[in-house]
Formats: structure tokens, C-alpha cells, sequence
């Protein structure tokens, strides 16, 4: 029995659909209809059927889907037997937050790029929120984000810190100077969207001061967000390691704040894969980056 069949009908299920099964397999929709029928005919029995606009399985597929999982997770273990690290092959859908993909992103893809030199990562930068949403709906495979994961049968490992500090020009707001909540509620405030780890930081510290922002707007974009506070337009929070060059030329000042702003954590995160053995120890090449000298002080990516 062709591996390729079986593997098609495991994404068709996980991802909930052809469409997506292919994108993720990089075929073609009717390339995937082909293996579907073909593996119906091996199997003597119908194992997707119609369900209003879309596909689910039928009883019979479900059957074969537990026994699909356990025979592809064999054919991974042979492969690697056989050929060890270089046998691993296939993409590697890596998702992340911003802050990552500026800092030390490329010392985790050359520890990848060495280890498994089959594996062809893809990236996905985006905000805490739909990642992981994307990482509960098994469209990336592991996810590096701000902030706790609560995603229900993830398996998170604790990639770091980095020290929030609210942020502003000079001209606006003089370096250290003293600030509160109700300081800050009625300046212009530059933040990351609601779907954003640090949002959520950042509203709970404003709430349990018992006040509200004012002149809050948001941007999806930390490179751009720390333009516009370099520019003067407002004050935001923002990580001070990532920001060392743009304190110690003076376009930016480190306010004061009190009460003191928590760290932000990061996490790695991942649902395990029998066809993907690899996932934990691409985990722990993420904390190895993470951990290296100035990691999270290379921001050479903003201008």
C-alpha cells in the first residue's frame, strides 16, 4: 500500500478538507482526488464522502484513519533507521511572532537547515492569536509565540524573556521619567492589535490601576509601530532588549513606569506528529537559540 495514499487521507482529516490537504502537500487538488480514489479501490470501500459543501469521513474511513496513523508513524521510524537525520524530509510550517523573526529566527533555521538539511521550513509571521489558532487547527507545526499556551493538547516549552518597558520620543515624554496608568491614559498610545500577547499585558496593567486609555491605536506591524514612536506620534510598550541601539542614541526614552510591567515570556509550542518525530527537538534548537548571547538584542531588521 502506497505510504502517499495514506498520508493524504491523514491531512484530509486533520486539516478538514481537500483544499487545504493539498496546499499543505503542495498538489494539486485533483493530484489528491486521484490518491483518495486510488485508495479506495484498494481498500474495497469509500472512505470520504459529500457533507454539505464540504467532505467528511465516512464510518469506514474513520476505521482506516487510526490504522493510517500508526502505519505512518512505522513508515517515519523505518526512514529514519534507514537513513537517520538526513531521512527526515518534507516542509516544516514554523510560525511566529514578530519579535522572533527579527531577533534570532536565523540562528534556529541554521541549527534546522544542519541537523535536517531534508526539512524546508516555511514561515509564518503573525500575532499571538491566530497562531494559535492555526497551531490548534494543525496548519503549522509549531509555533514560537509571546505569552502562555493554552492551546488543548499542545506541548509548550518556555523559550525566554524579554523586559517590557513603555517607550516614547523625548520630545513627548523626557527618559525616566515617573509614570502611572492614570499618567499615561491620556497620552496618544501606540499598541499591537487586541489578538496580540502583549496587548493583553498591557490592558491588564491599565485595568488594575482602574483606568482606561484614551487616545489608544493600534498597529499589526512591530517594525512599524516602533517607527511611528521614533517619529513622536505616541508612547507604546515595547521590549527594551530589542530596542538598545534606538535608547542609547536618545530616539528613544525608557519611561519609569509604575507599577512595574511583568516580563514578557515566549514559548515554543507544538502538537505532535508521529509522520514529524522531530517536532520536540526542533523545540529545543528554538531554546538553544533563544538562549545564546545578544539573542534577543539583534534588531538589525529595524530601520
Amino acid at each position: 500500500m502506497d505510504a502517499r495514499s495514506l498520508e493524504t487521507l491523514l491531512w484530509i482529516a486533520r486539516l478538514g478538507g481537500v483544499g487545504a490537504a493539498a496546499r499543505h502537500l503542495n498538489l494539486t487538488q485533483p493530484a489528491i482526488t486521484r490518491r483518495v480514489r486510488g485508495l479506495e479501490q484498494e481498500l474495497g470501500t469509500q472512505v470520504l464522502r459529500r457533507e454539505g459543501r464540504g467532505i467528511a469521513l465516512t464510518q469506514s474511513g474513520r476505521d482506516c484513519l487510526a490504522v493510517a496513523e500508526r502505519m505512518i508513524a512505522d513508515f517515519a521510524a523505518l526512514r529514519i533507521a534507514a537513513g537517520g537525520a538526513g531521512a527526515i524530509a518534507g516542509p516544516l510550517r514554523i510560525g511566529m511572532g514578530e519579535v522572533i523573526a527579527l531577533t534570532w529566527i536565523d540562528r534556529l533555521l541554521g541549527r534546522i537547515a544542519h541537523a535536517y538539511p531534508r526539512l524546508v521550513p516555511e514561515l509564518h509571521v503573525d500575532l499571538s492569536g491566530p497562531l494559535l489558532h492555526k497551531l490548534a487547527a494543525r496548519e503549522i507545526d509549531i509555533a514560537l509565540v509571546p505569552g502562555p499556551v493554552t492551546v488543548r493538547g499542545a506541548v509548550a516549552s518556555p523559550l525566554g524573556h524579554c523586559t517590557l518597558r513603555w517607550m516614547a520620543p523625548p520630545r513627548l515624554v523626557p527618559a525616566d521619567t515617573s509614570v502611572t496608568p492614570a499618567d499615561l491614559a491620556g497620552l496618544p498610545i501606540l499598541a499591537m492589535p487586541p489578538e496580540s500577547d502583549i496587548h493583553g499585558v498591557m490592558q491588564a496593567w491599565f485595568q488594575r490601576a482602574g483606568t482606561t486609555p484614551r487616545r489608544l491605536s493600534h498597529c499589526n506591524s512591530f517594525n512599524v509601530l516602533v517607527s511611528l514612536v521614533r517619529k513622536g506620534l505616541g508612547v507604546s510598550l515595547m521590549p527594551e532588549e530589542l530596542l538598545g541601539r534606538f535608547i542609547s542614541t536618545g530616539e528613544l526614552a525608557v519611561l519609569s513606569e509604575h507599577p512595574l510591567m511583568p516580563m514578557a515570556s515566549y514559548t515554543a509550542a507544538y502538537m505532535s506528529r508521529d509522520d514529524l518525530p522531530v517536532l520536540a527537538q526542533i523545540a529545543s534548537f528554538a531554546r538553544e537559540a533563544a538562549a545564546l548571547p545578544g539573542a534577543w538584542r539583534d534588531a538589525s531588521a529595524l530601520e
